[in-house]
């Protein structure tokens, strides 16, 4: 019912990935493409979630790449993580620490086996399932990672989180509601690309 009361703002549900979207999980040998519709239709704030989607690989790379970091000190953080495909791709750089938030469980499962068939070593990573409101950031400095996982009012929360965070951090979003980060005068835009953003904590 609830899924139904979301149609006339989210659309009716699509079951089928983009075809090209199959190369990257016939490359590492996963499941990452097929998109979710039902997330966690029991959280409360699934009215301001999106339906899974798997983020493009080459706008995951840029960000990483432009921000010009050294991925060994930072921990990379997807918030809305999903199946894991972004955990995936920051596991072929140098970054010490992986960390996946998502509130599916079911998602959650799926992301933690796609890395595990990646060969990602159990310590590197950690999949926090959890509401990216309640998440408490680690300490050090942070790459965070956002690919349309949720509306404004979440968004607002989880940045009112990270704003008082000690240590450096850069800050991508991709998606409808990247415009948010605008209104948050701690953070400093570095590049854009299509619907890519990146800011840097000022």
């Amino acid at each position: 019912m609830r899924r139904v009361l979301d149609i006339p703002h989210k659309g009716w549900p699509v079951l089928h990935s983009k075809p090209q979207e199959g190369r990257f999980d016939k490359e590492f040998g996963v499941e990452t493409a097929k998109l979710v519709w039902l997330t966690n239709p029991f959280s409360k704030n699934y009215g301001h979630g999106c339906r899974y989607e798997a983020s493009n690989a080459l706008d995951v790379r840029w960000t990483i790449e432009t921000s010009g970091i050294d991925t060994s000190q930072f921990t990379f953080i997807d918030v809305g993580c999903g199946k894991g495909r972004p955990l995936i791709i920051a596991s072929t750089y140098s970054f010490p620490k992986l960390i996946g938030i998502e509130y599916s469980s079911k998602l959650c499962k799926q992301a933690a086996a796609n890395l595990h068939k990646c060969k990602v070593l159990q310590d590197r990573f950690k999949i926090a399932c959890e509401d990216a409101t309640t998440f408490n950031f680690p300490d050090g400095d942070l790459f965070v990672f956002f690919y349309n996982p949720f509306g404004p009012p979440i968004i607002r929360k989880v940045l009112d989180n990270l704003k008082s965070h000690n240590g450096r951090m850069f800050i991508t979003f991709t998606g409808q509601f990247r415009g948010e980060l605008e209104n948050h005068s701690w953070l400093r835009k570095v590049h854009s690309r299509n619907t890519t953003v990146l800011y840097e904590k000022a």
